[in-house]
């Protein structure tokens, strides 16, 4: 795709990719891997702008952008050949996030001016059941002019935010979004530095980090929400990047360094151990 991947998406026999504003002119390429020697681009959108954030549920693709005035788009990939704009939103600024559940968007944004929610908050839920006419319906602030939301997960009634060390103490924030309206922090932790990703599998949160002083992988129980705790993690000497957790394994990516970039490790219940470096 001559261009940095920011987001992969699988769903069926096609891979969704979101990209950087360069290499190939599209910057949201889908690829047929119904043979996974072959993999063949079918169809893509030149948004002249980088695709942060994919996610696709039935015949719809939500995209993060990296456009302020129009940060959050849905196509119809119906016809992966030729998938189409259906709609935007603007929310305030570039999408670097999202996580699709139900008829709901949850959207994390860089640093938005003022605190009057959704539309000057960072963290946005997104009422997607029109999915031509999205529409903002609450939100919480996470402040700070430097403050970007980097990964989310959702599961059950929490959202599970993780974010630059900026803004509210807590870097790795669980927000109650039963009422999505009124979405309200519940608890979290603060690592003293950015989170990069994170994957909820379970009673656990999966966390990869900046590079930092302690563990750049770490294991979070979430059973209660209001008071996480760290159980795990594995020091890894660079930051952490892409995880996701399948089974008793987490595959993950990080950031170059003199041994292996990508790494399997095996999970045996809270404990981490490096299986394959």
């Amino acid at each position: 795709i001559d261009g940095f991947a920011n987001s992969i998406y699988v769903a069926g026999k096609y891979a969704y990719f979101g990209k950087e504003n360069a290499g190939l002119a599209n910057d949201f390429i889908i690829i047929d891997i119904s043979n996974p020697a072959s993999p063949s681009i079918v169809g893509g959108v030149d948004l002249a702008a980088q695709v942060y954030s994919v996610a696709v549920s039935g015949k719809y693709a939500y995209l993060g952008v990296a456009n302020a005035t129009s940060g959050f788009r849905i196509y119809d990939i119906s016809n992966p050949s030729n998938p189409t704009q259906v709609s935007t939103l603007n929310v305030g600024e570039i999408v670097p996030s999202l996580y699709i559940a139900g008829k709901y968007a949850y959207i994390g944004t860089n640093f938005i001016a003022g605190t009057t929610c959704p539309s000057q908050c960072e963290f946005q839920i997104i009422d997607i059941s029109n999915p031509a006419s999205p529409s903002a319906v609450g939100g919480v602030d996470l402040g700070a002019t430097t403050v970007n939301i980097d990964t989310i997960s959702v599961s059950g009634r929490y959202a599970y935010v993780g974010k630059q060390d900026a803004g509210i103490a807590n870097d790795f924030v669980v927000i109650d979004v039963s009422n999505p309206a009124t979405p309200a922090i519940a608890g979290g932790l603060d690592f003293s530095t950015g989170i990069l990703h994170l994957q909820v599998a379970g009673r656990y949160a999966y966390l990869s980090l900046l590079v930092s002083a302690g563990n750049e992988v770490r294991i979070v129980d979430i059973a209660n929400p209001a008071s996480p705790s760290i159980v795990g993690g594995i020091e890894l000497g660079v930051s952490g990047q892409q995880l996701r957790v399948s089974g008793k394994y987490l595959y993950l990516l990080s950031d170059t360094t003199a041994g292996n970039d990508f790494r399997i490790l095996d999970l045996p219940g809270s404990d981490v151990a490096t299986t394959s470096t």
